[in-house]
C-alpha cells in the first residue's frame, strides 16, 4: 500500500485534477476527444497526462513532442497497445497494432524497400490518370463522389500497387471482401464497443500471482465464449476468417499469375521474383501481410480527397481562383501534371490549408485510439513518463494550435503567403505526425492523396 500512495520522486506531466480510482475517465468524451485534449493544451502547455482507471495516458500536442519521443526515443516508445478484441480477430499483425519485434521490423524493410521515393515516382503515371478518370466520373455523378473516390483512389491505385490488380468497375469480387476486413478493423479498435477489451493485459498484472495471469489466457477467454454476452468470440471468428480471404485471396492470384507468366509489375511480384532460392513459408506469409497492409490503408486517402473537395464547396471564390491558375497553366481543356506542380504556387497553398483546416479524421482516431506504449520508465522535459504508459499524438490538436496557426478556425491562405513569416507548411506537419506514430505506409497514402488533390 505504502509503494502505491506514495508520492513518486518525480512529477508527471500537468493535467487536469483527477478523482480517485477512476481518474480521468469521464473527463473523456467519446466524441470528438481531441477537441477536449487541444483545450487542455491550451492551460497545461504540449503535454498533457492523464489517468484512467489506473492506465496512464500522454497526448501531445507539439511535432516536437512528437519527434523527441517516437524518433529520438524510439526503442524507449515502440510497442503498440494491446487490445484483446483486435488480436482474437486477427488484426494483431497489422502493422498499426503489432509490437516492435522481429517480425515488425522485417515488415518496415521490405515495405520501405519497395515503397521509397523513386519507387513511388514510377507510379506517378498510373495517379495521373486515375485523376482525370476520376475527374470525369464527379462531373456525371458528382451525388456519389465518396465511393467514386474510394474507387478511384483506394481501390484502383493501391491495388494496382500491391498486386498489379485493376479493379472492375462494378461487382469486383475483392471489393466487398476488403470493404468488410477494413470496417471490422474499425470496429475492433473503437473504445468500449467489446467488454472483453477491459480485461487487464499481462503486462499489467506482472508481478501477480501466476494464477491471475492464466485466468487471461487466450485458453480462458476462448473458455468465456458459451456464456451469455461472451457474442464476441463468434463475431472474432467471422473477421478472422474475411481477414484471411483479404490477406491471402489476392496474393494467392500474384503467385498463379506469376506461374503463368502474366503478372504485371507490383509490390507483391517485386517480392517474389526477388527472392533467391525456395521461398519459406514463413517469409511468403510476411509478404501476403505487407501486401495487405498496402491495400488496407484507404480511409486516409479518401479523408485527404474529401476535405479538399468539402473545401472546395464551402469556398468558391477560392475554387475559382485555382481553376484559373491551372487553366493559365495547363489549358483550359486539360488536366496538370506532376510536372506543372511547380507553375502551381495558388493550388499548392490551397492543398496546405485544406489539409489544416479539415485533417484526415482516420489519422487523428488512428493516433488518438492506438497511439504507442512505453517500454520502460524515462524522464521527459522532468516528468516521469513511466512504464507502459499510452502516449498519443493529437493530429487535430497540432494543426489548430494558435500559436501556430492564428485563427486555426478559418480557412485561410494568406497565413502561408507571408514571404516573411510564413506558417509551418501542415503537410509536413501531418506527415511528421503520422510518419512517426504509425505505420511507413500512412507516408504512402498522404503522398498518393495529396498528388491527386493537386492533379485535380
Amino acid at each position: 500500500s505504502y509503494q502505491y500512495l506514495r508520492k513518486p520522486a518525480w512529477q508527471y506531466a500537468p493535467g487536469p485534477k483527477r478523482l480517485p480510482m477512476i481518474g480521468n475517465a469521464f473527463d473523456v468524451p467519446a466524441h470528438r476527444p481531441w477537441v477536449k485534449f487541444l483545450s487542455w493544451s491550451r492551460i497545461y502547455g504540449d503535454l498533457v497526462y492523464l489517468r484512467i482507471f489506473g492506465r496512464h495516458v500522454l497526448v501531445l500536442h507539439s511535432v516536437e513532442a512528437v519527434t523527441d519521443l517516437f524518433e529520438k526515443r524510439f526503442e524507449m516508445c515502440a510497442d503498440r497497445p494491446q487490445r484483446a478484441m483486435a488480436n482474437l480477430c486477427g488484426y494483431g499483425r497489422t502493422m498499426i497494432l503489432r509490437k516492435q519485434d522481429d517480425e515488425t521490423k522485417r515488415s518496415r524493410r521490405l515495405l520501405q524497400g519497395q515503397l521509397n521515393a523513386r519507387a513511388i515516382s514510377a507510379y506517378a503515371h498510373i495517379q495521373e490518370n486515375e485523376a482525370r478518370a476520376l475527374a470525369r466520373n464527379l462531373l456525371h455523378r458528382s451525388d456519389d463522389f465518396r465511393k467514386l473516390i474510394r474507387r478511384s483512389l483506394f481501390f484502383f491505385i493501391l491495388a494496382w500497387i500491391a498486386y498489379g490488380y485493376e479493379v472492375k468497375e462494378e461487382d469486383d469480387h475483392l471489393v466487398p471482401i476488403a470493404e468488410q476486413a477494413m470496417n471490422n478493423l474499425s470496429k475492433a479498435v473503437a473504445p468500449n464497443r467489446y467488454w472483453v477489451d477491459s480485461i487487464p493485459s499481462r503486462a499489467l498484472l506482472r508481478g501477480l500471482r501466476p494464477l491471475l495471469c492464466d485466468l487471461i489466457s487466450p485458453r480462458f477467454v476462448s473458455f468465456l465464449a458459451g456464456f451469455p454476452g461472451a457474442g464476441f468470440q463468434r463475431e472474432a471468428a467471422a473477421c478472422k476468417k474475411v481477414l484471411e480471404q483479404f490477406i491471402y485471396g489476392p496474393f494467392s492470384k500474384v503467385k498463379a499469375d506469376m506461374a503463368t507468366g502474366s503478372v504485371l509489375a507490383s509490390y507483391a511480384s517485386n517480392l517474389l521474383s526477388n527472392s533467391s532460392g525456395t521461398l519459406r513459408p514463413e517469409d511468403e506469409d510476411l509478404y501476403a501481410w505487407t501486401a495487405g497492409e498496402i491495400f488496407g490503408d484507404d480511409p486516409q486517402t479518401i479523408s485527404i480527397t474529401s476535405s479538399f473537395i468539402l473545401a472546395m464547396v464551402l469556398f468558391p471564390e477560392v475554387q475559382r481562383n485555382a481553376q484559373a491558375e491551372i487553366d493559365s497553366v495547363a489549358g483550359v481543356s486539360k488536366l496538370p501534371f506532376f510536372s506543372d506542380r511547380g507553375a502551381l504556387p495558388y493550388v499548392n497553398v490551397v492543398v496546405k490549408e485544406a489539409m489544416r483546416w479539415n485533417p484526415v479524421i482516420s489519422t487523428v482516431l488512428a493516433s488518438i485510439l492506438v497511439g504507442r506504449t512505453t517500454r520502460k520508465d524515462d524522464i521527459y522535459r522532468g516528468y516521469l513518463v513511466s512504464v507502459g504508459t499510452l502516449v498519443m499524438a493529437n493530429v487535430w490538436g497540432i494543426t489548430y494550435d494558435d500559436q501556430v496557426y492564428p485563427q486555426p478556425y478559418t480557412f485561410k491562405l494568406e497565413r502561408y503567403l507571408n514571404t516573411s513569416e510564413p506558417c509551418l507548411d501542415p503537410r509536413t506537419t501531418i506527415v511528421s505526425v503520422v510518419f512517426l506514430s504509425q505505420p511507413p505506409l500512412s507516408w504512402l497514402i498522404l503522398l498518393i492523396g495529396l498528388a491527386l488533390c493537386v492533379g485535380r
